[in-house]
């Protein structure tokens, strides 16, 4: 629970051989070509030739790369690369969308921005993730402009992006993660679980806030104390306190359960995939998804079934998923 005193007691990370940004996104690019991903780099003058005075002024987009992606000779759109002016206080790696894929009307657009040399693994971990949910991003478009560009925040994207950036570390063989790092991972992961559960007996709770009906839910207390002791180590007396925290908590509870979801349905996947099934297949199903299948129907042809919730919930457990 004290987590500044946990990550005091903690060693900082090793130090990694320092790569430019542009090596470590050639090695990723030769990762993906089992994959039939080609990526074609648009010569820097063409891109000049685009932008307009205001562009150059006001982002100062000297560095920009243009990347064209490929998928069996499929243009599936356009990356946009900016490298961050060293002299800023803060260099990390972000990533946006700019325009979503839709079939036969537009390709997709993607920008991210970064350092130009990668010193820390937190920095390669974040770019690998960053390019994979461009591709899915770029990957999954649809007929109608509507419905691609509102699965960009669907369990169907986050399953494939976490699915594409497992690959891509494995084929990669990524430094892990320092042993801080990993702690703060761990701890944002249990705080997660534990608002979700606080969320839920929230929504459960079906009387007032005054008078003797906050009696009742004080009486909550015990059972969340517990679910924080089984999370942080240490009980809780007052835990229903913790719905104060929330912004807005009938919004906000799913949103700490879900990415937790996500994952599990992902080790998932990565654990009970049958060896028939090649990596090549499980990226055209899950990523590109020609055929434009729901997740139930994707899960049923990747592990099988059952996939009701509480048999995957049962498959997590048994696949020695992280279940808290």
């Amino acid at each position: 629970w004290n987590i500044a005193q946990a990550l005091s007691n903690v060693s900082r990370s090793p130090k990694i051989e320092t790569i430019t940004t542009n090596d470590f996104l050639q090695h990723i690019f030769a990762s993906l070509e089992p994959l039939d991903l080609k990526f074609e780099l648009v010569e820097k003058s063409s891109i000049d030739n685009d932008l307009n005075a205001d562009d150059n002024k006001h982002n100062s987009l000297s560095d920009t790369q243009l990347i064209r992606v490929w998928h069996q000779q499929r243009l599936l759109g356009e990356i946009f690369t900016y490298s961050q002016n060293t002299k800023l206080p803060s260099l990390n790696v972000d990533g946006r969308l700019i325009k979503q894929s839709v079939i036969g009307h537009q390709f997709g657009q993607y920008a991210i921005s970064f350092p130009r040399q990668l010193t820390k693994s937190t920095q390669q971990q974040k770019l690998i993730i960053a390019l994979s949910q461009a591709l899915v991003s770029l990957a999954q478009g649809g007929q109608f402009y509507f419905l691609p560009n509102k699965g960009q925040n669907t369990n169907t994207h986050a399953i494939a992006t976490q699915w594409l950036s497992h690959y891509i570390k494995q084929q990669l063989n990524v430094p892990e993660l320092s042993d801080r790092y990993k702690l703060i991972e761990q701890y944002q992961q249990q705080m997660r679980v534990f608002r979700s559960k606080v969320a839920l007996t929230f929504y459960q709770y079906k009387g007032d806030f005054k008078d003797r009906e906050l009696d009742i839910w004080l009486n909550k207390n015990q059972a969340l104390s517990i679910d924080f002791e089984q999370s942080f180590g240490q009980p809780w007396p007052n835990a229903t306190d913790a719905i104060y925290s929330y912004q807005a908590i009938a919004n906000e509870g799913i949103n700490h359960y879900l990415p937790l979801w996500q994952t599990a349905l992902t080790q998932l996947i990565i654990a009970e995939i049958p060896n028939k099934i090649s990596t090549k297949e499980i990226f055209n199903l899950l990523i590109v998804n020609e055929k434009q299948l729901t997740l139930d129907e994707q899960l049923e042809q990747l592990i099988g079934l059952p996939i009701d919730p509480h048999s995957l919930i049962r498959r997590f457990k048994h696949a020695g998923t992280a279940q808290e």
